[in-house]
């Protein structure tokens, strides 16, 4: 995990945010792991975060490449950032304050897909300061 995530998560926790993972994992359909194996990825991630008293709300994630050699799930899909499948399904399950959301990612299709959602990207840099101080400033901006 990314040094200071826990405390960054639990900050979001503590400020009465939901906090969601949105993650492409095209190895599944490129037949490098399987989905069963991402579950288990993010649950001992939640486990590690729980051990730090911060936790995830719930965690969603893209499947497909189109490039994929598992037949079913080499498509174009809507849920592959930059598309904000993901991030649709998630305001589905949840009762987001949208106006109040953001998306930290570090990569530009994170924060298309922040776009595609009308709601602001914020780009993580973990050579330009932690997850910790980016949520801490997150917070003082507003995001409250």
């Amino acid at each position: 995990m990314i040094p200071t995530a826990a405390a960054a998560v639990r900050l979001l926790n503590d400020a009465g945010f939901y906090v969601f993972v949105v993650s492409n994992q095209s190895g599944v359909a490129r037949g490098f792991f399987t989905e069963a194996a991402v579950n288990l990825f993010n649950t001992h991630i939640q486990e590690i975060l729980l051990a730090e008293s911060a936790h995830i709300d719930a965690f969603y994630f893209c499947p497909h490449h189109p490039d994929g050699t598992i037949k079913e799930l080499a498509i174009q899909c809507h849920c592959r950032k930059p598309q904000p499948g993901m991030l649709e399904q998630a305001a589905r399950d949840w009762p987001i304050d949208l106006g109040r959301s953001f998306l930290i990612g570090d990569k530009d299709d994170d924060l298309a897909a922040a776009h595609a959602f009308h709601i602001r990207g914020v780009k993580f840099d973990a050579q330009a300061g932690t997850l910790e101080d980016l949520v801490r400033k997150e917070l003082a901006s507003g995001a409250r």
